[in-house]
């Protein structure tokens, strides 16, 4: 009987063995009412040493999306736009960018794009976007998600050119940072 009992806590003790590695990710909720409701989401995949982004929501109806963008940013220095590291996602062309900002001019399109879209989704007012960048991509013009980082939500209408396929975003409508930094690769093991 004892053997029993011991064969049975041993199986029970190891069903509850956390597994290495669980990668909690964020959430930041963003809901205004001259935009509507967003959250922007984040998860590190240690295996491929990627993080993870979404962003989805539902725009007011006086937001179009087919020609608003919508950008993440994050710095190691401060929640402003100089130095920053810029993903903006065209929702009507479904392209996230890769750029850089040095300031409160519009942020410049890296020459090394960084970004994999994973999906992308527009649908009337509803918005649903997911891509993934290296923790560190050896572009002078990223910023390493290996320490802490500022935050930053934009959208500002933009235009674009068909005949030389060039997206222009304009001065952002809405704009909003967090105030303290954050790990994007908060892991536990």
């Amino acid at each position: 009987m004892k053997r029993l009992l011991y064969i049975l806590f041993s199986l029970i003790s190891e069903a509850f063995i956390p597994i290495a590695s669980q990668c909690a990710g964020g959430i930041w909720p963003i809901q205004d009412p001259t935009i509507g409701s967003y959250t922007v989401s984040w998860r590190y995949n240690p295996a491929s040493n990627t993080v993870q982004f979404i962003i989805q929501g539902q725009a007011i109806a006086a937001v179009d999306l087919t020609s608003t963008y919508i950008a993440i940013g994050w710095s190691d220095k401060a929640p402003t736009m100089t130095s920053m590291d810029v993903a903006i996602y065209f929702p009507g062309t479904q392209i996230v960018q890769d750029r850089y900002s040095q300031g409160h001019n519009t942020p410049s399109v890296d020459t090394q794009q960084d970004f994999c879209v994973i999906q992308s989704n527009l649908t009337d007012k509803n918005v649903y976007v997911s891509f993934e960048r290296f923790v560190t991509t050896g572009d002078t013009k990223d910023i390493s998600f290996s320490s802490n980082l500022y935050l930053m939500f934009a959208m500002g209408p933009y235009t674009f050119s068909s005949n030389t396929s060039r997206l222009s975003p304009q001065h952002h409508f809405f704009r909003i940072a967090l105030q303290r930094s954050l790990s994007l690769i908060n892991c536990v093991s």
